[in-house]
């Protein structure tokens, strides 16, 4: 699990994070102690302090020995662009800039890993495949997931087959975009982020669709151990059924289900624009190579529950500018 964040943890990390977010607890305020806070949420000061980790990994928080703990300013959102080619990270790094987001540019491992130590502003990375060998661009993702397994990461690629050895794997990365890369699907990516602020009133209802009662089940044990509300379906009429009636957050959709597919999330995606469906499949080849050219977002079969928490946290958001590719 990420950073050893249980569910009572992210329960606490969640709520401590919007707070700051959102500005009730405003740079400079002092948090109350370990053993307070502890108190306050009802968890253990082992808990606090990994969450405390975690903020202070994302420069929400800093503890200085001695003082206590303090919150800090927001750094600006940036994205970080890895990519051998640099007239493609240029392209990229003006879709980003146009988005509203600050970018950082890596022209191969090394050097991304560099900026991923240091720049803690980084909320997602749009990585080559080939850089120029496949194998360097499959190593980078997976130490990417080491290192910082809550960060999401776009493999960019123009050969589908170049990650078929992470199917399956906790390495395989959520977003997936096939080269050439247009705007679109740049931006598409970027809408996907955890937007700045998110009460837990506004976190709609999740949508699972399987056919697999089973499945159903632990998935359902896994959202709603976070306290989210979820809705079962068996079938794709059952799933767009239940759309009609309200509105959800994510559609968590078997593609192998009766009368699933890609048509049906496609269907699900133009009907509902604002709601987020993540692709459940063991099969992750056969999204791959859809001629949609992606972002798609995975869920590989068999999944951890921080994989289906992460997708939880992409929510669509609108972006500062759009225009077609």
């Amino acid at each position: 699990m990420a950073n050893g964040l249980g569910p009572r943890a992210l329960r606490v990390y969640d709520i401590l994070r919007q707070s700051i977010l959102s500005g009730e607890l405003s740079p400079g305020t002092q948090l109350a102690t370990i053993p307070l806070l502890a108190i306050d949420f009802g968890v253990s000061p082992v808990t606090i302090r990994n969450v405390q980790t975690r903020l202070e990994e994302e420069g929400l928080i800093s503890r200085e020995v001695g003082r206590g703990t303090f919150v800090r300013t927001p750094s600006p959102k940036s994205i970080l662009v890895v990519d051998d080619e640099a007239q493609v990270r240029s392209l990229i790094r003006e879709y980003v800039i146009a988005a509203g987001y600050h970018s950082f540019e890596a022209s191969g491992p090394i050097e991304a890993g560099a900026l991923l130590e240091t720049e803690r502003s980084i909320v997602l990375v749009f990585s080559d495949i080939r850089m120029p060998e496949r194998e360097a661009g499959i190593e980078f993702i997976r130490t990417v997931r080491r290192k910082r397994p809550d960060l999401p990461l776009a493999a960019i690629t123009g050969y589908p087959d170049d990650l078929a050895e992470l199917h399956g794997t906790s390495d395989c990365p959520t977003l997936v975009i096939l080269k050439p890369v247009r705007r679109a699907q740049v931006e598409e990516a970027l809408s996907r982020l955890p937007p700045a602020s998110l009460s837990a009133a506004e976190r709609l209802p999740v949508l699972v669709a399987d056919d697999d009662p089973d499945v159903r089940w632990l998935v359902k044990q896994l959202i709603t151990s976070t306290g989210r509300e979820v809705e079962e379906a068996s079938n794709a009429t059952e799933a767009l059924s239940a759309l009609r009636r309200r509105q959800f957050g994510h559609v968590l959709l078997d593609l192998r289900m009766p009368g699933g597919g890609m048509e049906t999330a496609s269907a699900i995606t133009r009907a509902h624009p604002d709601t987020v469906v993540v692709l459940m499949t063991g099969h992750p080849e056969e999204v791959a190579a859809s001629p949609a050219g992606g972002p798609w977002l995975l869920l590989a079969k068999p999944f951890r529950m921080d994989e289906v928490i992460q997708t939880l946290r992409l929510r669509r958001q609108p972006m500062a500018h759009s225009a077609p590719a």
